[in-house]
């Protein structure tokens, strides 16, 4: 798990933590249109990086955008599904080495594909408020696969090899806080900071306690009228 590219996405997130927080000092009234959310429909989109930690390969670190949609069940209860999806290349030397009298160099070429599927379900605590704190529980569906290529290079020529590709799909239970903040009757601006349980993994030892985790931000619109 990349703890720099973690703590890149929780500063971020933190950042717009503080912002919402200064918003909410100075404004108390109600929301507009928050408790005339029940029954309807919202979507959203924004950056966000999560890694789900796995023991094996492959490693799904998954950023940096993500798609959502999302029905209030109440005006404080929603449920929510997520869509991630993340590529990454790592390129390393793989030495040198004679074969026959000639001398090659080596490079690996590691190409990670992730994509996480989320459900949720979002508990505000004062719909009523332009700033509200929401609980968040759910689990993720996260598939990853390796791509891996060698490639041997000498004077006088070039060879790639390719190794099987490896993919896993693991179920991971996720949680976390959420803050968003009512820029209108429609237009809401949120944060989310989440961790995640390989279920996969038994939950005794220390590899049983190692969670995954990650922050997002962005935008969600709500559909349907504006009045109750």
């Amino acid at each position: 798990m990349s703890l720099k590219r973690l703590s890149t996405g929780k500063f971020l997130a933190g950042k717009v933590v503080v912002t919402l927080l200064v918003c909410h000092g100075t404004t108390f009234g109600q929301a507009p249109d928050s408790v005339a959310r029940k029954g309807r429909w919202y979507a959203g989109i924004g950056a966000a990086y999560h890694s789900y930690y796995s023991i094996n390969q492959p490693h799904s670190r998954i950023y940096p955008a993500y798609v959502s949609g999302g029905y209030f069940i109440t005006s404080r209860v929603a449920l929510q599904a997520d869509v991630q999806y993340g590529q990454r290349t790592e390129e390393s030397s793989g030495g040198e080495s004679v074969i026959n009298g000639e001398a090659f160099t080596f490079r690996n070429l590691e190409v990670t594909t992730s994509t996480a599927l989320t459900l949720l379900a979002r508990f505000s605590h004062r719909p009523q408020r332009p700033l509200q704190l929401e609980w968040l529980l759910g689990v993720a569906w996260v598939r990853g696969q390796v791509s891996t290529t060698i490639t041997r290079t000498s004077a006088t020529r070039s060879e790639s090899f390719y190794y099987p590709d490896i993919s896993a799909t693991e179920p991971h239970v996720v949680g976390g806080l959420g803050l968003r903040y009512q820029l209108g009757p429609r237009l809401a601006l949120g944060t989310e900071v989440l961790i995640s349980k390989n279920l996969r993994i038994p939950p005794y030892g220390l590899l049983g306690l190692i969670p995954g985790g990650g922050a997002k931000v962005g935008l969600s619109y709500l559909f349907g009228p504006t009045k109750p």
